[in-house]
């Protein structure tokens, strides 16, 4: 029987991890948090340093970027900590953070893709209200309010988190884990409320808003064309792949194996493939949130010495034009 280990609510095979799937894990690790931590890092920085990205839609991208830059720069570098180990050495109260910390990224993270299908949908479906109420300072009081809002719901983990020790085969294991009389159980209930709070709702949401917003759009405009309706309907579907189909396969083994399904705890190689697809989320979020964006690109490029910059005209439509178009852009990247 495994436990929950670690800050997330998967089954770390730990006992039967061979060297080669060592080596395989550290490798992809490694190339999944390089991915993610640049992509993410270079979101940050540029929306920082640019005024001309700053919009409400950019203002959120950005705070997603921060949550899916901290889940990655602390959740890899601890699970390949634990694999080498085989056991939590970190002490109680790193284990209790580490708790909290996973947490507070990973909901902040799946409710801040929430807040970007709101905005979008927001400024498709009622444009002129957009830009009047539809501000950067509420944009990012928004975000604000998402941290802090998720920060209060998870807190009680301080509490309920701990080490504890599992036998397996004669040998004691020790793990960073919901601390309890009937660990399966409570890990199973653990799994459960992580996947749907922090995935099917969101999900729901996110479906239900870009949805609505494509039927809401096609319905007040005569004058929209076929090749925009259908874009928005791709749109939808490439982030509910992205999002849906990335981190579903990790919730389904979670549950599986804590529900009884004890064939898939002895899958390592299983357990790899869906750990890395859940990581791979926060890897490609800068990269259909920001990057696909043009005035992104074109703003990337001034910020980099090594990139030759062209040189927009203020004729061509300024600074006002280009925010418009930055928001359009990366709201359709979105959608």
């Amino acid at each position: 029987m495994e436990v929950t280990t670690l800050t997330m609510n998967t089954t770390v095979s730990s006992p039967w991890y061979t060297t080669h799937l060592q080596k395989a894990t550290f490798s992809a690790y490694f190339i999944l948090l390089l991915i993610g931590t640049v992509g993410n890092g270079l979101v940050v920085i540029c929306v920082a340093l640019n005024k001309v990205l700053h919009n409400p839609t950019f203002a959120a991208v950005a705070s997603l970027a921060v949550a899916d830059f901290l889940f990655l720069c602390w959740r890899i570098p601890m699970e390949i900590l634990h694999i080498l180990s085989k056991n939590w050495i970190s002490g109680t109260t790193v284990c209790k953070m580490s708790f909290l910390f996973y947490q507070l990224t990973s909901y902040s993270a799946a409710y801040h893709l929430v807040l970007l299908s709101a905005i979008r949908f927001y400024s498709l479906v009622y444009p002129f209200q957009a830009l009047q109420h539809l501000t950067v300072r509420r944009s990012c009081i928004m975000c604000g309010v998402l941290w802090v809002s998720v920060f209060i719901c998870i807190s009680p983990v301080l509490f309920t988190s701990g080490i504890v020790e599992q036998d397996f085969n004669g040998r004691v294991y020790v793990y960073c884990a919901v601390e309890t009389t009937e660990p399966l159980r409570a890990s199973l209930i653990y799994s459960s409320l992580y996947a749907v709070f922090s995935y099917f709702i969101p999900l729901l949401m996110i479906t239900v808003l870009h949805v609505t917003k494509v039927y809401r759009v096609t319905r007040m405009s005569r004058e929209v064309s076929r090749s925009y309706t259908h874009q928005l309907s791709s749109m939808v579907v490439v982030v509910l792949l992205l999002f849906g189909g990335l981190l579903l396969p990790v919730h389904l083994k979670n549950i599986l194996i804590l529900g009884g399904v004890s064939v898939l705890q002895r899958m390592p190689e299983l357990d790899l493939v869906c750990r890395c697809m859940a990581y791979a989320n926060s890897c490609i979020n800068p990269y259909v949130y920001a990057f696909f964006s043009k005035q992104f690109r074109r703003s990337l490029t001034r910020m980099l010495p090594c990139c030759k910059v062209e040189e927009v005209s203020p004729m061509h439509g300024g600074r006002s034009g280009n925010v418009q178009t930055t928001s359009t852009n990366v709201q359709t990247m979105s959608a």
